[in-house]
């Protein structure tokens, strides 16, 4: 059965997470699903919420503040560079990519399967033993997971990419959590929640007018920017953004068409659950 949208449990906050990963109550959600129209059976795929390492540029990468201690993992194995490893259609994924290909930081990718017999390879769970995507492997051999803390360290190590504004781009990312990634889910999931969606585009509209930048968080493409890209990308394909919200319509408009945005827009794609 879906869940009510006031329902406060784990799984209510798993869009929340930074990460695409499979999970156990597949097959038992699967017959509620599969009667959704127009979604691809991949879209069921859920993001568990696995925290990977904090760097002390969190603040400056405008990220908001998040519960819970941090978790450093060590690699399994290292290679000769950084390495994204990631799924293509995870929208976790996607917003790591995008920041890192706007950072121009030097990177390679490594895609897997997060499903079926060639899923999850043994180096891969030794990267990210909850099997959850999107992973950087460090050339020393540890590893940083989950996408919010890979935008923190891609602001770390490319400043260009923090946003110049801190306490704009936290609050940018705190309404994608809180309020966008919420009402999107339900919006498609139970098929009402139009209102709770709109008003959520609204607020981020209304952010955008405040801060008076072409940007989220300032004059500057940053990593606040890209945490809203995979998302924005796909209510705007299956919604439409309202014609009134006149800021977001000129922010995507702008950010779709940056090279290191347009490269990772899939024309399949998993929703974020």
């Amino acid at each position: 059965m879906p869940l009510r949208p006031s329902a406060r449990t784990a799984r209510d906050h798993r869009e929340r997470s930074g990460a695409c990963a499979t999970h156990r109550g597949y097959r038992r959600v699967l017959g509620c699903l599969a009667v959704l129209v127009g979604l691809h059976w991949r879209s069921l795929l859920i993001a568990s919420g696995l925290r990977a390492t904090a760097f002390s540029s969190a603040a400056s990468a405008g990220r908001p503040g998040r519960r819970g201690g941090p978790l450093a993992l060590a690699a399994g194995s290292s290679s000769k560079g950084v390495q994204l490893v990631t799924n293509t259609m995870c929208p976790f994924a996607q917003k790591a990519w995008v920041a890192l290909e706007e950072s121009g930081l030097p990177y390679e990718t490594k895609e897997i399967s997060l499903y079926g017999s060639n899923g999850k390879p043994a180096w891969f769970m030794k990267l990210s033993p909850r099997g959850e995507i999107p992973v950087i492997a460090l050339p020393d051999g540890s590893a940083v997971v989950d996408s919010e803390s890979i935008l923190d360290w891609v602001a770390e190590q490319a400043p260009s990419m923090a946003p110049s504004d801190a306490a704009a781009g936290a609050a940018w990312r705190r309404l994608l959590s809180d309020r966008l990634l919420p009402a999107g889910k339900r919006r498609v999931q139970m098929g009402g929640g139009k209102e709770e969606l709109d008003q959520a585009l609204a607020e981020m509209d209304v952010a955008l007018r405040a801060a008076g930048t072409d940007f989220a968080a300032g004059d500057n493409f940053s990593v606040a920017d890209a945490a809203a890209v995979p998302f924005i990308q796909r209510l705007a394909a299956n919604y439409g953004i309202p014609k009134e919200l006149t800021a977001l319509t000129a922010w995507w408009g702008r950010v779709r068409e940056r090279p290191g945005v347009s490269k990772t827009m899939m024309q399949s794609w998993w929703w974020w659950w």
